[in-house]
């Protein structure tokens, strides 16, 4: 019974030394849920795709004993098998 009375007593002291610690409640909280997008994996595909390249090409002109040479640059398309990365 002695011990009982000694606990109930710490048990009261106890409450009354933190009752400073405590915090009045404010309102409602409300949880915050966090949305995470799952995006899927790029793929990798292989695929023919165009290329534009400068060609060089050399132009001769021919008179009596000269030659006129020039070099001209000229846009081709080359398709090229390379790999293509698509998202979906």
């Amino acid at each position: 019974m002695k011990i009982a009375s000694m606990m109930l007593a710490l048990l009261f002291c106890s409450n009354y030394c933190s009752a400073n610690e405590w915090v009045a409640y404010q309102g409602y909280q409300t949880q915050v849920v966090q949305t995470t997008n799952i995006q899927q994996q790029p793929i990798v595909v292989y695929q023919w795709v165009p290329v534009v390249v400068q060609q060089n090409i050399v132009v001769e002109r021919r008179c009596f004993f000269m030659v006129n040479q020039r070099v001209v640059s000229q846009p081709s398309i080359q398709w090229i098998y390379q790999p293509v990365i698509i998202y979906r």
